[in-house]
């Protein structure tokens, strides 16, 4: 979805115009751009990153959605790390341990920096689980390795660093942070960003891991939304600052009335029919299949700009469980050979 996102936002080719500010604990002087100066990687990917820190919202179907800063980052081909993380080259970076604030330690998988000053609040007895963990605003630690062959150091760079402060990171020559702490900063806004660890020379290796706090928190069912053709699925999201939600449907093929309504199959949705409000910090709504393939995006907002976005598509079908495998006989064994022949 992420890399969707970036896609509809585009990537600026401009060239460096001011000062990074997401730039942590760098080796070395730093160029005339704010770049480490002769990190040829910094170059490429941050030359067209913003010195501002502020939420900078991307248009999504007519309504803004920040993308966390992804967009200002020249990136190369990435694969899923899992939980929201992209790497050229998964392979190439170990987690040797997180702690999640709710989780306790956990080692091999990338940290979930999900921050909530309501995370005791979220309704799970009628959402049912968060589509990522949910931990309270305070701070996370974690450990980074970088076992790839690319020259160090590694440079460290946060898209949003007014939303979370990063101590701890990569030192000099160092391919291990050992005890790196994420702080989340806001109280009563929200945010949303990208810590990116990449190595010193263009082509890099690369690592982005996203955090945010205060975000609207989507019901794990609703991440992804799976519609059926001529079926409902159903949507349902938390609000971290306690401010009612709005939804809005961004696509085809899906909204959140039924097309009957409207006296037949021939008519298309109505403008209320795209949209869908709750009365409270919780919102439970149903989105219907409105004829042809539902292809799209939900944008979920509130009015403290606090946002979430999960895509509507065709259910993912169950896994098929593989057959039993099948016994190979054993070899007969070869007669042992008479003497004399």
């Amino acid at each position: 979805m992420v890399l969707g996102l970036a896609m509809l936002a585009g990537c600026s080719s401009a060239g460096p115009s001011t000062v990074p500010a997401g730039l942590t604990n760098q080796a070395g002087p730093t160029s005339a751009a704010g770049y480490p100066a002769s990190s040829s990687a910094a170059r490429h990917i941050l030359g067209s990153a913003s010195s501002s820190s502020l939420r900078s919202p991307k248009n999504i179907g007519g309504y803004p959605y920040d993308d966390g800063g992804w967009s200002q980052l020249v990136l190369p081909i990435l694969q899923s790390c899992g939980e929201g993380a992209y790497s050229n080259n998964c392979a190439n970076w170990e987690f040797p341990a997180s702690i999640n604030r709710i989780g306790g330690i956990g080692p091999g998988a990338p940290p979930v920096f999900d921050f909530c000053n309501q995370a005791a609040a979220y309704p799970q007895a009628s959402l049912g689980n968060s589509a990522t963990p949910i931990s309270p605003l305070g701070p996370a630690i974690f450990a980074l390795t970088y076992i790839g062959t690319q020259p160090l150091p590694i440079v460290t760079f946060l898209t949003r660093p007014d939303v979370a402060s990063l101590t701890g990171t990569f030192t000099s020559n160092s391919a291990t942070a050992p005890n790196m702490t994420l702080t989340p900063l806001l109280t009563s806004t929200a945010g949303r960003g990208w810590l990116l660890f990449f190595t010193w020379s263009w082509p890099a290796d690369l690592i982005l891991i996203p955090y945010q706090v205060n975000e609207i928190q989507l019901a794990a069912s609703s991440s992804p939304v799976g519609l059926p053709n001529g079926g409902s699925a159903p949507l349902g999201a938390f609000d971290c600052l306690q401010q009612r939600i709005q939804a809005y449907a961004l696509g085809t093929g899906f909204a959140f009335a039924p097309l009957p309504a409207h006296g037949g199959w021939g008519w298309g949705p109505g403008p209320a029919d795209l949209t869908a409000s709750s009365a409270t910090s919780e919102l439970q709504a149903t989105v219907y299949a409105i004829g042809g393939p539902p292809l799209g995006f939900i944008l979920l907002a509130d009015d403290r700009q606090a946002t979430a976005l999960t895509t509507v598509g065709p259910p993912t079908p169950a896994p098929t469980a593989s057959p039993a495998p099948t016994a190979t006989p054993a070899p007969t064994p070869s007669p042992s050979p008479t003497p004399g022949r």
